[in-house]
């Protein structure tokens, strides 16, 4: 691994933007990489649960309604919560 390489994983894995790791995004950088190399297809399974419709893509609505399921949310939450997530804008 290079140079260029461990600084496209940190800043992907900066969630919020600040040039930092916190403990949060260290934990989910870390779930997210064991979860893909040992259960690639759970991943899978669990995104078709966001993906309503089959794009291949979550929209802002089809995550708000996932997680409504578990507790109310304001669409600015979900919004904030989609602008941290969405690292490429797509």
């Amino acid at each position: 691994v290079n140079k260029d390489n461990v600084r496209q994983m940190l800043e992907r894995a900066d969630l919020n933007n600040d040039g930092l790791m916190d403990a949060d995004e260290f934990l989910a950088a870390t779930i997210s990489l064991f979860a893909m190399q040992r259960h690639p297809s759970l991943l899978q399974r669990v995104f078709r649960i966001f993906d309503l419709d089959g794009s291949g893509f979550i929209t802002v609505d089809e995550l708000k309604r996932a997680l409504e399921r578990q507790r109310p949310m304001d669409d600015y939450d979900v919004e904030q919560l989609m602008r941290e997530v969405d690292t490429n804008g797509d």
